[in-house]
């Protein structure tokens, strides 16, 4: 809830941008990874991971860049005042992952999953593509970590700061919707994510009076036509879920699930169908 409107134009700017960086840079990787031989895997593959992971972190350094720029317009927006660069150390997001692994270590395992799925009698084109979702996924993933960690170390070390909400997409998925409770929370923390979320931190200045709010994400359900519910839906539930959630039957937080992970933070996902019901 801004206290202008040039700030909610601001973080859904910061968005689309972000977004845009990172879907070009899964693009150029699947560019690339077409160049990988099964009858030369080895080697082309390191060629393409040598290359990716220069672009990964150039497509890091690019976002931590965009978002010291939103922070500072961002706070100048909402306390009246000229903008002020935030200072952020590139190099700690750049070619290193959330577990703190360079990105060639967290990449490899791609050409395991490849030469798993041959093993498995898996079609030579099916075993690419698997290869290839696994590392668009991390990819993602990491991108998503690397604007998203100095958002939130920029915000925890400006005490005009006081906090963040979530803000989501045009076109998000049920549990981020479901997460978008307008809450503030502290600044340093993490907003839970999946690999290809869609969802910002949107920071929270003091002192400010708060006078442009952001529907959360039960307002913005309830004011979809019954059909964008249902499609919102489509493929996980359809109209099922989406009367479960229409009639009261079933809270919207019910929507939220999370997959442990071992080596980064857990991942939100979305309840199945088959979790409401019971």
């Amino acid at each position: 809830m801004p206290a202008s409107r040039l700030a909610l134009r601001l973080t859904d700017a910061y968005r689309d941008r972000l977004l845009r960086l990172r879907d070009r840079a899964l693009g150029l990787i699947a560019n690339r990874w077409r160049s990988i031989e099964l009858d030369a895997l080895d080697d082309s593959y390191q060629r393409w991971l040598t290359s990716s992971t220069t672009l990964t972190s150039t497509t890091q350094q690019q976002s931590v860049r965009l978002t010291a720029a939103y922070l500072g317009a961002f706070i100048a927006a909402e306390l009246g005042e000229p903008p002020e660069p935030v200072g952020v150390e590139e190099g700690r997001y750049a070619g290193v992952g959330q577990d703190g692994r360079p990105m060639t270590e967290i990449l490899a395992p791609g050409l395991i999953t490849v030469k798993r799925a041959i093993t498995d009698r898996r079609p030579p084109q099916r075993a690419l593509q698997m290869g290839l979702n696994r590392a668009t996924r991390t990819i993602a993933s990491e991108l998503l970590w690397s604007s998203r960690q100095a958002l939130a170390d920029a915000m925890e070390r400006d005490e005009r700061v006081t906090g963040w909400r979530r803000v989501t997409s045009r076109n998000p998925c049920g549990a981020c919707l479901a997460s978008a409770t307008g809450t503030i929370l502290e600044p340093a923390e993490l907003p839970r994510t999946h690999p290809h979320c869609r969802c910002t931190a949107e920071p929270v200045a003091s002192p400010t009076r708060e006078r442009f709010p952001r529907l959360t994400g039960r307002e913005l359900f309830d004011r979809m036509t019954r059909e964008q519910q249902d499609e919102l839906f489509r493929g996980r539930g359809g109209a099922e879920k989406a009367e479960l959630l229409r009639s009261g039957a079933v809270p919207l937080e019910a929507l939220i699930a999370v997959s442990p992970m071992a080596t980064q933070d857990d991942v939100l996902t979305e309840a199945p169908l088959s979790a409401l019901r019971n």
